[in-house]
């Protein structure tokens, strides 16, 4: 005779891993649709029902990849059309996603986006101190600032350049004796 506390975590132990197959399923659906946030929680579902189901790490990993190429995509598309702030900040929030470590190419590609925003912003901002578009230099500078550590320091040096530029056109405008110039 089985014993109701022995047929009980039987019980429990073949609902539960049912359950987690049901949400892997459902996370390969979503993730044949391409959605990959709702893949995502699909998969985290069958993680907590079952740690250890192979299919939903796969699957998880699959789904992360896709969301993070579909982030990097837009970004791409933001750089382009010369959207640098929204573009930085696309790639950034791509970087930090918990993406599969196999996914080298991704990781470069998301690297190089990253690099190429941070190259093209850095001609446009030197294109407009060239023509001493000061403002428009300062305002791109510090937005990508705002977004990327990495960016803080070099928007203070935009910003350095601008206050330079200006304290000398003050100066110079005191020197001619121009109305409203010791303001």
């Amino acid at each position: 005779m089985i014993r109701p506390t022995r047929l009980w975590f039987s019980l429990l132990y073949v609902l539960t891993a049912c359950g987690g197959s049901v949400w892997v399923q459902k996370g390969d659906a979503l993730l044949e649709q391409e959605r990959y946030d709702d893949a995502i929680e699909a998969y985290e579902q069958a993680l907590r029902e079952s740690p250890r189901d192979d299919a939903a790490e796969r699957g998880m990993a699959q789904a992360r990849g896709g969301q993070a190429r579909e982030i990097i995509e837009q970004a791409e598309g933001n750089l382009e059309q010369g959207r640098y702030v929204e573009a930085m900040r696309q790639a950034l929030a791509a970087r930090s996603m918990p993406i599969d470590l196999g996914e080298v190419r991704l990781s470069r590609r998301i690297d190089r986006t990253i690099a190429a925003i941070d190259d093209d912003s850095d001609v446009q901002v030197e294109r407009w101190l060239e023509q001493e578009r000061y403002l428009d230099a300062v305002d791109l500078a510090n937005a990508l600032g705002s977004v990327d550590e990495r960016r803080r320091s070099w928007a203070s040096s935009v910003q350095a350049k601008a206050i330079e530029f200006y304290r000398g056109s003050a100066a110079e405008a005191l020197a001619a004796g121009l109305p409203g110039a010791a303001a």
